[in-house]
């Protein structure tokens, strides 16, 4: 409801009424407060009246249990009030506030979208403040019911580790997570991720407990941390020998491997397999182990020596046929 400011003879009449009353019914005391009053009506009577504008967030009240706001076309309004220049100075400085607060109670059971009416009704504030006018004089909200999801934990990493190590595997306890909110978010939400885990500076397995997060403030998780045991490997390199020559093992025997020569992928420590050569390789299939499919799994070794760190990651093709000559 607005508020007026009578004139003074009007001022004058109340105030008369209300020292009446007092004096009838209690003598003193209440002299006394009505004397303290009036000095206090007739000091903000004389105060200069102006008006300001102002914005204000939009808080919610009384939401609908299993409902939650969201997709609002609008976070504050702008609101136009009047009063005492005092009154209207302390609010802009923050020591007064005012509020536009939308009630939400009627809307229980009712999901879906919502158009809802803003006027002076909802901003609270000082009784000596007057709305004169609230922008957008509607709102537009999303109610939407709330439900609950289990997503898997996936770790963020950032950095490099110590140099000759890599990071070679993680584990994440627990490995997912419940999370809560309006159903058209959580939906959306296939996997929370942990702030970066940092791998500078590392250079054997550790455990860290992270935060856990899915980017969306309206959405509750349950379990805010989690445990993650990072492993780290020494960094290995690779090295391909191409169009090696089979050799059929026993020699005597009048076969032929199509093809002849395969494709072999080595792996291993930079320092054990960075001098290898194609000569160090021994490629081979045993020709008395032929299938009935008649072919042979291809076989791959190298020198003792120099075998330590050093494995095979792939061979190409991996088995070859055998035929007679």
């Amino acid at each position: 409801m607005k508020k007026s400011f009578p004139d003074i003879s009007r001022r004058f009449t109340l105030f008369r009424e209300s020292l009446h009353d007092y004096l009838v019914e209690s003598p003193g005391l209440k002299l006394l407060a009505a004397l303290i009053t009036l000095v206090l009506w007739l000091s903000v009577s004389r105060q200069p009246v102006s008006e300001t504008t102002l914005r204000l967030p939009i808080t919610f009240q009384n939401v609908p249990a299993g409902l939650s706001v969201v997709d609002q076309d609008a976070d504050s309004v702008e609101v136009k009030i009047r009063g005492p220049n005092d009154i209207l100075s302390r609010i802009r400085a923050g020591a007064v506030h005012l509020d536009t607060v939308v009630d939400l109670s009627t809307y229980a059971n009712r999901p879906g979208k919502r158009v809802i009416t803003l006027g002076e009704e909802n901003v609270s504030g000082p009784s000596t403040i007057e709305t004169i006018d609230v922008k957008p004089a509607r709102l537009s909200i999303t109610l939407a019911p709330l439900i609950e999801k289990t997503v898997p934990v996936q770790p963020s990493f950032e950095g490099v580790p110590v140099q000759g190590f890599v990071l070679s595997g993680f584990s994440v306890y627990p490995q997912t997570i419940r999370i809560k909110g309006p159903q058209t978010r959580v939906d959306q939400v296939d996997v929370a991720h942990t702030e970066t885990i940092l791998l500078t500076n590392h250079g054997s397995d550790f455990d860290t407990q992270v935060a856990v997060d899915v980017r969306d403030p309206s959405i509750e998780i349950f379990q805010p941390t989690v445990k993650v045991h990072v492993t780290l490997a020494r960094a290995t390199n690779q090295i391909i020998f191409d169009n090696l020559s089979l050799k059929l093992i026993p020699g005597d025997r009048k076969v032929i491997a199509q093809p002849s020569s395969v494709r072999v992928t080595l792996e291993g420590e930079q320092n054990a397999i960075k001098n290898l050569t194609p000569n160090d390789i021994s490629v081979w299939v045993d020709t008395t182990q032929v299938s009935p499919d008649g072919t042979v799994p291809v076989q791959v070794t190298f020198p003792q020596d120099i075998n330590t760190g050093i494995r095979v990651r792939q061979v190409e093709p991996e088995r070859v046929t055998i035929k007679n000559r």
